[in-house]
């Protein structure tokens, strides 16, 4: 079910990429491990600055 390959996204990383059709793809397209990664420093952002710049990577194909 593709609903399960995010039912462990953090809010502020799902609202932020359900703004970005880009983002989503970005993410859809990582590996199982990449995908970890940066759910791990989605945990871990101070800001939603920072977490602005997670998506920013994902719709850019900068987090693989």
């Amino acid at each position: 079910m593709q609903d399960e390959q995010y039912k462990n996204i953090p809010l502020g990383l799902a609202a932020l990429m359900a703004q970005s059709p880009g983002a989503l793809s970005g993410y859809s397209a990582l590996s199982e491990d990449a995908k970890a990664q940066l759910l791990r420093r989605a945990r871990n952002v101070a800001s939603r600055k920072e977490m602005r710049a997670i998506v920013d990577e994902l719709e850019h194909g900068a987090a693989n």
